[in-house]
């Protein structure tokens, strides 16, 4: 912060006649640099005065034109102060000098600016002590009249407060930062006309800036429950997808990966599922237009696929990402509010010199977890028990693993197929400069990737896939001189290719002695011995291909129509599209299938708008600073989506639909629109008491007519008490404790489209006309089907000891979903087999959330951080009248989590038969109730070391769970023609044996048995796990070499992401809960360097 003023020559020249005082007094702030100074009197600068002086003395100027005008003047420093003559004392009052006594109050004007010279707005000053105060403007002006030894308390979002003292013509600084920072302040003539006051960044993370809804806030100041992951988080991860840098960082947000495919999809809950059966996602905005995260992807029999959008957005061009997760942070978004907000913002060009920055690395990747299967002398004993067992005689034809194929073979399929390395590389540039009125920035990307699998695939059949994807965005914004006139414009385009296998990963369950895939000439190999297989190389010849392109699009528009009062119109349009087409050629199937080759393509397109004008008035009032905010949003969303399923006779023309034989076309278009009025009014009484408000009218095309609009709303309030002078003085060490809390409604309408009319099909139809079969009744239209609304209600404490070194953070959630949006099953006779309406049924999610941050050790060149945070989560079904009179009855259970499911309670091993027993087998029997994949505990640790220009980042990722045992993915009961995990050994073979499985066996009642198991209580298993998630090592080149190099700056690193997992789960990753596509550990080294 600094405090300047300017001087110029104390001479005036003058020369007219009836000239206006104010015009004088601006002549004498041209040739002087004196400002004049008055208490508001219109009457006072209309006068005239006619005047002849030329390098006249300013007193003798001022003297002649106040003569006899009723007032009298001050000379401070570079002000000039005019004051009324009381009417009693004009006869014997003389002109004003220097030496008298002080006016009751002091103009001052002065202006607000940022490290960077940049003006700052909606600052807030206020005078301590009083209800006196003012907001700075666009510009970053001020102005304010004080008495002498008044106090200024000067604070905006996301800098270190100022506390400044008028003592006689001169400020001095009391509180160079707010506490908790670090940092100081010189006075250099510090006019009280023309004062330059410049705020520094804040370095407490309780003053790093937050994004929150048409708006943005801080830790310290925010009465939301707001979560952020910075840009500087994202760059330590080697990821492709900007939520894989959110696994483990937000509190009270599971973010799942669903496969170890690069360009994979995940999966995010924001604080429980509140709904029974609509859309549980959370809202994603984009620089505030919203952006799908639906699967893109269309699965076909015998496929499985996965693609999402969020995979086309550049992690690099990500400045933050802000999950708001309570009522008082999500209520303005009103119905799609319900399931949590997430805002990412794009990065912006700054003012200073162009610049160029690359950023590149490049790396390999394994897979995280490789099950240990039987080997061939293991598999063979296990083989040959199990015909024991059953009394079965092996034959070629039942066993040609154990007569026909080479029982000395060992093929490691596990090891074949995923020890593998896949190989990655990612390029960055970006291309920012500008200047106070003008910033821009030109970003591009391009990142490569391949699946484990590629290296055996490319070998063996000459396959090539892989992940690629390209990326350019570009923001630019403008300011006016006179800071009236704001412009922001940004946009981006991608470009994500996916090249993948959609065969099954069974392969890795083949015999160790099976075939060789490959004969001498390189040709597939079906069979050996007379006995065929199921070649595991044929897979690869099905294809998986999606093109995705998304584009991007905001404009952000503020003109600041008065002191206070600006208007806004934001928007942008935002558009995914996808172009997939999935290949099972002939040469993928053994030669004797009769089943023709297919092929399957799909366009999906998703096309979103969004317009949203407002006006926002900001001011003080009472001491305190009033924010204002009333607008109004427009949104629309086509989705348009054609899928062919064709066959063909050959592989000749396979994918060309002039050539298919059959074609079956399916179109589904549909749109969405929606609009909605909001208002926030926030108010902030000295940095204490702060009190926020938000309501919201919404209106969607999901629903009936009679029932399109709703309203929602909440409030909260903060109360910062180590602001009170009770804590300041008896407990120094406290330096932040605030109690936050609020309350407030939001509804959900993620529901899909058209779900509320009369729906009709053919299937079923026994009806038919001239060859043509008719249409029956499925779904009844109901006008009053309506908006589910999520009472929320949060309580929270935030702490900080020894100058915000060390901070606590917890907080209690709890909400109450209703009026719940459920497909309700009709009666037979109404004609009708169900219709969709609301049931009152009430779902329950509350949990405690924490996060403790912390500084143990600060040194001029050593610095050591930490992290820890984590939420215990808790769901359940509350209420659901008549449940048992519905469909619902055997899949929802009151006072239990939404997503238990139903098992067969199981008692151990038959000593009589070796084989499992069950307490019964029955579909009735099925009632033992396990909430199965849900998290009651997860949350992640962080590290930070800096020595010097070396800094060591490490993230773990830690969560407590149940999942179904690797058991329920094996395809036979141990003992079949099938590799199992190692641990089947522990197999039951005489009375009195006290083991894991049931004795080996090929089938009959064993296998009955088994299957049983797999749908039991005794496959659920502990998969609670601690992950190495990330480690980051990097070095920034000292600035000597940098300059030495013409160089800005330069870092070197090396990152790795999913080191190693520990955890109880046997037998694949805890994360995936499957012997699918593994997660992927990633070694990569790269560098960035300014240009």
């Amino acid at each position: 912060m600094q405090v300047q003023a300017t001087g110029k020559a104390q001479s005036v020249t003058i020369s007219g006649k009836n000239i206006p005082l104010k015009e004088v007094f601006a002549a004498i702030k041209q040739q002087t640099g004196y400002v004049v100074f008055a208490r508001k009197d219109d009457n006072l600068m209309r006068r005239k005065v006619s005047l002849n002086v030329s390098n006249a003395p300013l007193r003798e100027v001022l003297e002649t034109i106040l003569k006899d005008r009723s007032y009298e003047f001050i000379i401070r420093d570079k002000s000039i102060i005019l004051t009324p003559v009381p009417a009693a004392a004009l006869p014997a009052r003389k002109p004003a000098a220097e030496d008298k006594t002080s006016p009751p109050l002091v103009p001052v004007s002065g202006r607000i600016i940022g490290a960077n010279g940049q003006p700052v707005p909606e600052v807030t000053i206020v005078v301590k002590g009083t209800s006196k105060g003012t907001t700075s403007g666009a510009d970053g002006s001020f102005s304010i009249e004080l008495d002498d030894g008044d106090v200024l308390h000067i604070s905006a979002v996301g800098f270190v407060p100022v506390t400044l003292k008028l003592s006689g013509t001169v400020f001095q600084v009391i509180t160079p930062g707010a506490k908790g920072n670090a940092g100081g302040s010189q006075l250099s003539d510090p006019a009280l006309a023309s004062l330059v006051v410049r705020l520094m960044p804040g370095t407490s993370k309780l003053d790093e800036v937050q994004i929150m809804a048409y708006g943005s806030t801080t830790k310290r100041l925010s009465t939301s429950s707001i979560a952020t992951v910075t840009a500087k988080e994202i760059e330590r991860q080697p990821v492709s997808n900007p939520l894989e840098a959110m696994v483990g960082r937000i509190p009270g947000m599971k973010v799942q990966q669903g496969d170890g495919l690069p360009g994979g999809w995940f999966d995010i809950v924001v604080r429980g599922q509140n709904s029974l059966t609509s859309g549980y996602r959370p809202l994603i905005l984009v620089d505030g237009v919203p952006f799908t995260n639906e699967n893109m992807a269309v699965s076909f029999p015998g496929t499985n696929t996965y693609n999402s959008p969020m995979n086309t957005l550049n992690p690099g061009d990500i400045e933050s990402i802000d999950v708001l997760k309570d009522a008082d942070a999500t209520a303005i978004y009103g119905s799609r509010g319900s399931n949590g907000v997430i805002l990412i913002t794009t990065k912006k060009g700054k003012p200073g010199k162009t610049s160029l920055d690359i950023n590149a690395y490049t790396g390999i990747s394994t897979a995280t977890v490789k099950a240990k299967f039987l080997n061939t002398q293991q598999y063979l004993e296990m083989r040959r028990e199990a015909f024991r067992n059953d009394g079965i005689e092996p034959t070629v034809l039942n066993a040609p693993d154990l007569l026909a194929w080479d029982t000395t073979r060992y093929t490691d399929w596990t090891r074949e197929f995923f020890s593998r390395r896949a190989v990655n590389s990612n390029v960055q540039l970006s291309l920012s400069g500008g200047n106070r009125y003008n910033q821009f920035r030109l970003g591009a990307a391009y990142h490569y990737q391949t699946p484990v699998y590629a290296e055996v695939a490319k070998r063996t059949l000459g396959q090539d896939f892989r992940y690629y994807k390209t990326s350019v965005h570009f923001s630019f914004n403008h300011r006016s001189a006179d800071s009236r006139l704001t412009l922001g414009l940004s946009a981006g385009i991608s470009l994500d290719n996916s090249r993948f296998s959609t065969g099954s990963t069974n392969n890795i369950h083949l015999p160790p002695n099976a075939p060789r895939p490959l004969d001498a000439d390189g040709n597939l190999v079906w069979e050996e011995g007379g006995a065929t297989y199921q070649n595991p190389l044929a897979q690869f010849h099905n294809h998986y291909n999606a093109k995705n392109t998304a584009l991007t699009s905001s404009f952000n528009l503020g003109y600041r129509l008065w002191k206070g009062l600006q208007f806004k119109l934001t928007g942008g349009y935002n558009s995914v599209m996808l172009d997939q087409l999935t290949l099972s050629p002939a040469k993928g199937r053994e030669p004797t299938s009769s089943l023709n080759p297919t092929a399957n393509k799909v366009k999906n397109t998703v096309n979103s708008w969004q317009v949203e004008p407002m006006l926002q008035y900001n001011t003080t009032a009472a001491g305190g600073k009033l924010e204002v905010l009333l607008g109004q949003s427009w949104h629309g969303k086509l989705n348009d989506q054609l899928r062919m399923l064709m066959s063909f006779d050959s592989d000749t023309y396979l994918g060309v639909v002039a050539h298919a034989t059959g074609n079956t076309i399916r179109h589904s278009p549909a749109e969405y629109y929606y609009h909605g009025i909001y208002g926030r009014v926030n108010y902030n009484l000295r940095n204490k008491y702060i009190l926020n408000l938000t309501a919201r009218r919404d209106g969607s095309s999901r629903f009936g007519p009679g029932r399109r609009y709703s309203n929602f709303g909440a409030l909260g309030a903060s109360y910062i008490f180590t602001e009170e002078n009770f804590f300041s003085e008896h407990m120094p060490y406290l330096s932040f404790g605030k109690l936050r809390a609020n309350y407030g409604v939001t509804g959900n309408d993620n529901i899909g489209d058209y779900v509320f009319f009369d729906t009709w099909s053919s299937q079923g139809s026994s009806y038919f006309y001239d060859g043509l079969s008719g249409l029956i009744t499925s779904k009844l239209f109901n006008a009053d089907y309506s908006w589910e609304k999520n009472l929320k209600l949060e309580l929270a404490l935030d702490l900080g000891f020894f100058n915000d070194r060390l901070l606590l953070g917890a907080n209690y959630y709890r909400s109450r979903a209703g009026s719940q949006l459920i497909n309700y099953t009709l009666p037979a006779q109404t004609g009708f087999t169900s219709v969709n309406k609301n049931f009152e049924a009430v779902i329950l999610n509350y949990g405690m959330e924490w996060n403790i941050t912390a500084v143990p050790v600060r040194k001029k060149d050593f610095e050591w951080s930490f992290n820890v945070n984590g939420t215990i989560a808790r769901n359940k079904l509350a209420a659901f009248p008549g449940l048992e009179n519905t469909s619902y009855a055997t899949r929802f259970f009151i006072g239990k989590p939404i997503t238990l499911l139903r098992y067969y309670n199981y008692l151990g091993i038959s000593q009589e038969t070796g084989l499992y027993e069950f307490a019964g087998t029955t579909s009735k029997d099925r009632n033992t109730l396990v909430d199965v994949g849900t998290p009651t505990l997860y949350g992640g640790m962080s590290h930070t070391l800096s020595f010097k220009g070396f800094s060591v980042d490490m993230f773990f990722q830690y969560v407590r769970q149940e999942l179904s045992s690797y058991l329920n993915r094996l395809s036979a009961a141990p003992g079949g023609m099938s590799n199992q995990p190692v641990q089947v050994m522990d197999r039951w073979q005489k009375p009195g044996d006290q083991t894991a499985f049931q004795r080996f066996t090929t089938g009959g009642a064993g296998a009955q048995a088994y299957s049983y198991f797999k749908t039991s209580n005794a496959y659920i298993v502990d998969a609670s796990f601690l992950r190495f998630k990330n480690l980051s090592v990097s070095w920034t080149v000292s600035e000597k070499i940098v300059k030495w190099a013409r160089l800005n700056n330069l870092r070197l690193y090396m990152q790795a992401q999913n080191l190693f997992v520990l955890t109880p789960y046997e037998t694949g990753d805890p994360e995936q809960g499957s012997l699918g596509n593994p997660l992927t550990k990633t070694y990569s080294a790269g560098l960035q360097v300014n240009l």
